[in-house]
């Protein structure tokens, strides 16, 4: 086999989210470079990427094989034979004055992937539908308890939507232009496969979109396409010169449509960066009192407050407020980690102190955030009461301001 070395350690350097550290097989520890493709395993995720030099059959280990790439020049000519010597093979790398060599097992030792029996397939401008998993995901269940909660859903019906939570967060927004999903068949990608697809997304080559195999999609949107296939238990993400293959979640998720709260009297806007600039300056009192912090507003003043066995702070800000005042209490880790990064105006909606607050920054994701309870100012939070219906059907019939 003979290639460039740019183009075998761009290969690599997408297939490595399929690479396992602690390997249950050796085997798996290399990468099969076979048949025009380059292929990576760790019996969950495979991550297949064209690579139409690579003819022939040769497994490569990937770590050893990064490492003496990464200092040769991309434009070098390399060689790679495979020898077998006896009941062993040998790899042979020859990259302009760099020699090495590697014993490896027979190729015919890698796992082969299994057939996806397709049941649906959907086309969608890949960058609008990277974007909102990013977006989404930041609110799923971190923990793997709750498989249905643990990833990104794919909501059919009439309300097509992605959504994400919890059991204190959720966030929501419509799907990207292009996915329609079959009724009463949800598809949940696992966290670690949006993690693993936003990846290998992101270190892909933009080449141009709008070509003619892009479809309608592309020529619309300008976005490089993707193809998502939906088996029984997998799912198949095609794009480029990349395809990965990995498990979905099998199960029903819970309705999430009877949590968004609806025709909000309480509304408040403030700029995102001063309310993160003034967070950060209660910070210290906010994490001895279980990071409460608590919201009011009234007239055109939003007032942030925070208090503590360890003392109290307050800071104003003016706001833009529709309707009438209003006040809740919310966590300040989650506030922080909703305003990273924003620089417009953010918007949060409520009803009453004890009702979830609707937060949103006039993009199409919406996020829904429990709220603390607490007595009054100084006094320390207090467990809250049982919710009415429908927040009792809260994912995994959450109670506000407690974990699922």
């Amino acid at each position: 086999m003979q290639m460039r070395v740019r183009q075998l350690r761009d290969a690599l350097t997408l297939v490595k989210p399929a690479v396992p550290k602690r390997p249950s097989l050796e085997v798996l520890t290399s990468v099969l470079l076979k048949d025009g493709y380059v292929t990576a395993s760790d019996l969950e995720t495979r991550i297949d990427v064209a690579l139409p030099e690579g003819q022939g059959a040769v497994l490569l280990p990937y770590r050893d094989v990064v490492d003496l790439l990464q200092n040769i020049p991309g434009n070098i000519p390399m060689t790679i034979m495979g020898m077998q010597e006896g009941k062993s093979t040998k790899v042979s790398i020859l990259a302009g004055e760099t020699m090495a060599s590697y014993n490896v097992p027979p190729e015919e030792d890698y796992p082969q992937g299994k057939e996806l029996v397709i049941q649906s397939e959907f086309s969608t401008g890949g960058d609008a539908f990277i974007k909102a998993l990013q977006e989404v995901s930041i609110y799923a269940d971190r923990g793997t308890a709750r498989p249905v909660l643990h990833g990104v859903i794919l909501l059919p019906g009439e309300e097509q939507a992605m959504w994400a939570g919890d059991g204190f967060r959720l966030a929501y927004r419509p799907l990207p232009p292009g996915i329609r999903i079959e009724k009463e068949k949800a598809i949940i990608i696992p966290l670690e496969v949006v993690e693993t697809l936003c990846y290998v997304w992101g270190k892909s080559p933009k080449s141009p979109a709008v070509e003619e195999e892009s479809g309608m999609v592309g020529i619309i949107t300008g976005q490089r396409p993707m193809v998502v296939s939906v088996g029984a238990d997998r799912l198949r993400f095609s794009f480029g010169r990349v395809t990965i293959t990995a498990p979905r979640v099998v199960g029903s998720p819970p309705d999430y449509l009877p949590l968004i709260p609806h025709d909000l009297p309480h509304k408040v806007a403030v700029p995102a960066e001063s309310f993160h600039r003034a967070l950060k300056s209660l910070g210290r009192i906010a994490s001895d009192a279980s990071e409460i912090v608590r919201l009011c507003w009234d007239s055109q003043l939003l007032t942030i407050s925070a208090a503590s066995s360890e003392g109290r702070g307050k800071v104003q800000l003016p706001a833009r407020v529709e309707g009438e005042g209003g006040k809740i209490a919310l966590k300040l880790g989650y506030l922080l980690e909703y305003l990273a990064g924003k620089d417009g105006p953010v918007t949060i909606e409520c009803s009453t102190p004890s009702s979830p607050a609707l937060i949103g920054d006039g993009s199409k994701t919406k996020v829904i955030q429990m709220p603390m309870f607490v007595q009054d100012e100084g006094e320390n939070p207090t467990s809250p009461p049982e919710p009415e219906p429908p927040a009792a059907e809260a994912v995994s019939e959450a109670a506000p301001g407690k974990p699922v």
